[in-house]
This record gives structure tokens, C-alpha cells and sequence, in this order.
């Protein structure tokens, strides 16, 4: 599992580094997002392979929860 509550422009850019680190069916936990970025993060997720699992709200800060599905030699 990783776990990153850090700024959007951070989270999107390191993404792809992250995602080597994570084993198939690894959890990657995103928090402290504001709402108005969650496409833009769901979005690059998406284009990095990974699977949206949940998604959690409080006080308009959000927790995007993703599993890893890629196969690590691609």
C-alpha cells in the first residue's frame, strides 16, 4: 500500500514513480484532496492503470482509494 496526502500537481507528476513501487493488487491511497481536483486526479489515475475503488468526503477534503491491476513488466 502507498499512501500520499500531498498537492495535486505533486501527487500527478510523482504518480508514475509510485506506481513502480506498488505490487499487482497494491493499494494506492490519495488524501487531502480538494474536490475540485478530483477528476483531474481520477483522470490521470485512470491513464496510469490504475482501478478506482473508493471515494470518501470530509469537510470538502477527499480520499481517492485505487488497486493496482497492471502488470508490473509492461
Amino acid at each position: 500500500m502507498i499512501l500520499a496526502n500531498i498537492t495535486r500537481n505533486t501527487l500527478v507528476r510523482d504518480l508514475p514513480v509510485y506506481i513502480q513501487h506498488l505490487h499487482d493488487q497494491g493499494l494506492m491511497l490519495f488524501s487531502g484532496i480538494l474536490a475540485e481536483d478530483v477528476q483531474y486526479v481520477l483522470n490521470e489515475a485512470y491513464r496510469c492503470g490504475l482501478d478506482h475503488m473508493n471515494t470518501r468526503e470530509e469537510s470538502n477534503w477527499i480520499s481517492l482509494t485505487f488497486v493496482n491491476h497492471r502488470n508490473p513488466d509492461q
